[in-house]
């Protein structure tokens, strides 16, 4: 019972929405509407400049300060090369790889 009761508050909501639907919007609704529009539209140009006055400068001085990091961790990293790694010693450059071309699988 619950339920019914339940899906005819449902469907009472609905149709009120609906017929607002239907309605013509007021002159004030349609000047408050494109307020908003308005605004939000002011918001999103003035993040747009924001994004281009970002300088060329100031990428440059971005780029600097973090090659000046690099360097400063490159100061106090020390690669201490490990003669008993046979990593580098077993790895074979893919350009020396022969491409298998014609082959065919057997069930």
């Amino acid at each position: 019972m619950d339920h019914v009761q339940r899906k005819e508050k449902e469907d009472n909501a609905v149709k009120r929405y609906q017929a607002l639907k239907r309605k013509p919007q007021t002159k004030a609704q349609a000047r408050k509407n494109m307020m908003i529009y308005l605004k939000n539209m002011e918001k999103e140009d003035s993040r747009a400049l924001k994004r281009l006055s970002e300088s060329q400068e100031d990428k440059a001085a971005k780029k600097q300060k973090l090659d000046e990091e690099v360097e400063e961790l490159r100061k106090h990293l020390m690669i201490v090369p490990n003669e008993d790694d046979d990593v580098y010693t077993k790895a074979t450059p893919l350009a020396l790889k022969v491409p298998v071309v014609d082959y065919e699988i057997q069930t």
